[in-house]
């Protein structure tokens, strides 16, 4: 019984970080593939450097001119984690 059950939850974890990762590249080529605004202004994404290299946090979008409020989000993020590293990267 012990080890059928070990052998279930080791199934669901193996299957929950694949799935993430799977699920991570997925909304990737999805934002990808979206248009850019009227303007021709590409939407941002705000990441963040960590152990693991550079992580998406936010998709900014919606606006005329969204790299200004993609940088303004990333001079919020420094001054409330001062010790890490930001930065904005086109997104489409």
């Amino acid at each position: 019984m012990r080890v059928i059950i070990f052998s279930a939850l080791t199934a669901f974890s193996v299957s929950t970080s694949v799935s993430a990762e799977t699920n991570s590249e997925k909304i990737e080529e999805f934002v990808n593939e979206l248009p850019r605004n009227e303007w021709g202004g590409a939407m941002y994404w705000l990441e963040m450097d960590t152990i693991l290299g550079w992580e998406k946090m936010m998709l900014v979008l919606g606006y005329a001119a969204n790299a200004p409020v993609c940088e303004r989000l990333a001079a919020v993020a420094r001054s409330d984690a001062p010790d890490r590293e930001f930065r904005c990267t086109t997104a489409n």
